[in-house]
């Protein structure tokens, strides 16, 4: 990526679905974004507990650095669906 101003900088949210938890929050820490994790109930049951669902904003954004993203992570025992 190119070097801009601190202020223009920005990057581009990993794709991090369908991977495992550990995986996606690292790849999102390597490229300097914060990973928040997020509970939810997968449309399809088939879906592995701890699989990633998505993320907000969604893969390929462009986003600061040092931004949040909320990592939706599937959890068959959650109330909330996954968006």
């Amino acid at each position: 990526m190119k070097t801009l101003p601190l202020a223009l900088l920005v990057v581009s949210v990993a794709a991090a679905s369908s991977v495992g938890t550990v995986v996606a929050q690292k790849t999102l820490q390597n490229l300097g974004l914060h990973a928040q994790r997020s509970d939810c109930l997968a449309s399809d049951p088939t879906i592995p507990d701890g699989t990633v669902i998505g993320t907000d904003p969604p893969a390929g954004s462009m986003v600061d650095p040092k931004s949040d993203v909320t990592v939706f992570v599937a959890d068959s025992t959650s109330t909330t669906p996954c968006p």
